[in-house]
């Protein structure tokens, strides 16, 4: 074989290409520091967040209520279908 060729053959390459996990790392690590930068912000503004959070938690609070509320009245409703004489069930 050439010696030019085995030569070329057997050097790596100076530099590789980035992969895509290196490259997914980077952009995490990017994100990161905008995070943090991102943490300062206008007390108002952060007033305002927090408002707004506990109204989305109220919200959420409510709506669970109204499930069980639901729930529950749908429960009493075939109770009673299944109370009410002549109602044959079969298994």
């Amino acid at each position: 074989m050439d010696a030019a060729l085995k030569r070329s053959r057997s050097e790596e390459p100076a530099e590789l290409p980035p992969s895509a996990r290196d490259l997914e790392e980077e952009e995490e690590e990017g994100m990161e520091q905008g995070l943090e930068e991102e943490e300062e912000v206008d007390p108002r503004i952060q007033g305002e967040l927090e408002k707004l959070n506990q109204s989305t938690d109220d919200i959420n609070r409510r709506e669970t209520e109204l499930e069980v509320l639901e729930a529950g009245s749908l429960f009493g409703e075939v109770v009673s279908v299944l109370l009410t004489p002549g109602c044959l069930i079969l298994f």
